[in-house]
């Protein structure tokens, strides 16, 4: 399927804007669209290199509840760069470590808990 280009993952978020804030200012991404219904941020898409996501603001009648069972795998060239720009950025970030499958890799956590993974090939 030629057709398909990429993923781009919608995740809920308790305050969107502390989210985007956590997303562009501390992970690097940039923000490609919005949507504001009543000038008010509801949803927004953003893009790393070639990964995007897209927030969305819960607004349920229910206290937030963020749904189990989803973490994002961000791969990269090298972690390495990243990690140093995350981290001192104010993130608080795993150590770097090398897993079974052949993949370095550093976990960080969004303001709703959703564990980002950034990972890179282990090169010789």
């Amino acid at each position: 399927m030629e057709n398909v280009q990429k993923i781009a993952p919608l995740i809920w978020v308790s305050d969107i804007q502390v989210s985007i804030k956590f997303y562009c200012e501390v992970l690097g991404f940039s923000c490609l669209n919005s949507w504001e219904p009543n000038d008010e941020l509801k949803w927004c898409s953003l893009e790393l290199g070639n990964s995007s996501l897209m927030l969305q603001q819960y607004d349920g009648e229910a206290e937030f509840q963020k749904p189990e069972g989803i973490d994002l795998y961000i791969v990269c060239d090298d972690v390495e760069p990243l990690y140093k720009l995350i981290s001192s950025n104010g993130a608080q970030v795993t150590s770097i470590s090398v897993e079974f499958y052949g993949m370095k890799q550093f976990f960080v956590t969004d303001p709703d808990e959703n564990k980002i993974c950034f990972e890179s090939p282990v090169r010789d």
